[in-house]
């Protein structure tokens, strides 16, 4: 449902498995796939939207792979250094609490 209007739509999605109807009911299927998109959603959420890594223009060479790198590990040790705080509190736990971060890294 659409939160800002009401309406309802409805949406047909494709996936490819190897499993039979024996070992993935479609139930089990749906599920499956609903498990992924969050994981994929949460952490793209935090490349494109906290690290605006969509407005990255870089092309030069390896650059590009490279920063994706850096931010991969960027996301590793703030989600090291803060795993006992909320997720969405975070970035705030980091930019208050800097040496979190230093000691994740074992610096």
């Amino acid at each position: 449902m659409e939160h800002r209007t009401g309406n309802i739509s409805h949406e047909t999605v494709y996936a490819i498995t190897n499993a039979d109807e024996q070992q993935l009911s479609p139930a089990e299927a749906a599920q499956a796939i609903r498990n992924h998109w969050h994981i994929e959603n949460r952490l793209h959420r935090q490349k494109d939207v906290r690290m605006q890594e969509d407005n990255d223009r870089t092309t030069i060479r390896h650059a590009p792979h490279n920063l994706a790198s850096l931010r991969n590990l960027a996301l590793i040790i703030l989600n090291t250094a803060t795993a006992k705080a909320k997720p969405s509190k975070r970035w705030n736990v980091i930019k208050t609490q800097p040496w979190r971060a230093y000691r994740a890294m074992g610096i």
